[in-house]
């Protein structure tokens, strides 16, 4: 387990990352003996008792070591834009609990099982995308197009414009109307009531001046 533990804080020993060898390598060693203790507890102990609980409660406790590695940080814009929020550490805190995983196979074990579980936790590690961005651009790059023309398209729409434009005009009119000692009218909202009522008005206005 402190074999397989330290392949992994090898490749997690940037001076940049909270855990490294002795951790990930304590953590696998930790996992082990508490597996093989509480399989020879169940065996030799006077009580007769389930000895999976011991195991059961390890992720709950490498949580805790997860938790504290974690940290958020922010990137300041030199153009003045907003600051960029970024949260550090979830590779790492992820490692250490599958470090703990890998102690717990080996204490029962399942070496063929850990073994091929180091090797691809390495793998993803160091030949997986690094971050969202390098996945988005390969996106990008892919398709051809922009995803921001895409998002701009779903929020484009003429019609509003055209409503608002009538609605204002109506508004001014009979606003006119009603200095003038005519009634009030209520604007409808439907783009199609506001057009008849434009025609309506426009044929009143030139049977007046006829």
């Amino acid at each position: 387990s402190m074999v397989l533990g330290s392949v992994i804080g090898y490749e997690r020993r940037s001076p940049d990352r909270a855990a490294g060898i002795r951790s990930m390598s304590l953590t696998a060693l930790g996992a082990c003996c508490f597996t093989i203790a509480g399989n020879f507890a169940c065996q030799t102990g006077p009580m007769n008792w389930d000895a999976s609980r011991i195991s059961a409660a390890i992720p709950s406790g490498v949580g805790f070591l997860g938790a504290g590695i974690i940290w958020k940080g922010y990137v300041k814009q030199e153009d003045g834009s907003p600051d960029i929020h970024q949260v550090h550490g979830l590779t790492t805190a992820a490692s250490i609990w599958l470090s703990a995983a890998i102690g717990t196979a080996c204490g029962g074990g399942m070496y063929p099982s850990a073994c091929f579980t180091v090797m691809g936790i390495v793998l993803m590690l160091r030949f997986g995308p690094r971050n969202s961005e390098m996945v988005a651009e390969e996106d990008d790059d892919e398709d051809g197009e922009d995803n921001e023309d895409e998002v701009a398209d779903l929020y484009t729409d003429p019609e509003p414009a055209r409503d608002d434009g009538l609605r204002a005009a109506l508004l001014a009119r009979a606003a006119t109307t009603q200095g003038m000692g005519s009634e009030m009218q209520v604007v409808p909202r439907s783009t199609s009531s506001m057009r008849r009522l434009v025609k309506t008005e426009s044929r009143k206005s030139t049977f007046a001046y006829t």
